[in-house]
């Protein structure tokens, strides 16, 4: 007999859509515009007895709690408050931009002929320039030489014409 189906782990994932972040934001900032404006109202920072809002003083404020996601595109590194670029880079990042740099130095002098392959290129280049052009003079040679063979018939056939005549 069947068992019947398993249930499965961690069931179904939830997302909350776009307009629901965006009212819960706003009630966030509702909130923190009413702290604030209960803190600018109260004469001292400290807890007072009749301060029931928070519970514990030492506690940080609500909104210091509730710290917003950053994209990662949005990330520099001066908001991350690092001077040297290479400083704060891990050792695989580091050689990826190594890899990168030396890519580029590479197709530099590849593009001004200044490697060991691109001098082969070039003079293989050179031979197949040198080929093509001997093949095009004898293309033409021989073309002349058709054209030269086509007036010769053609004139012994105007001569074996005349002669019957």
């Amino acid at each position: 007999m069947g068992r019947g189906r398993k249930p499965s782990r961690g069931g179904s994932r939830r997302f909350t859509d776009i307009e629901t972040l965006k009212q819960q934001s706003r009630e966030l900032e509702r909130q923190s515009a009413r702290s604030e404006e209960s803190d600018e109202d109260s004469p001292s920072k400290g807890a007072s007895a009749g301060d029931k809002s928070r519970s514990n003083p030492s506690a940080p404020p609500t909104n210091a709690l509730q710290q917003k996601n950053k994209k990662i595109n949005d990330l520099t590194l001066e908001s991350l408050e690092i001077t040297d670029p290479k400083r704060g880079l891990n050792r695989k990042e580091r050689e990826e931009l190594a890899k990168q740099e030396a890519k580029k130095k590479y197709q530099a002098l590849t593009a001004a002929g200044k490697t060991d392959e691109a001098k082969a290129d070039l003079a293989r280049l050179a031979i197949i320039r040198a080929q093509r052009e001997e093949a095009a003079k004898k293309r033409e040679l021989e073309q002349k030489a058709k054209e030269a063979a086509a007036k010769a018939k053609a004139e012994a056939r105007k001569k074996a014409q005349s002669n019957k005549i």
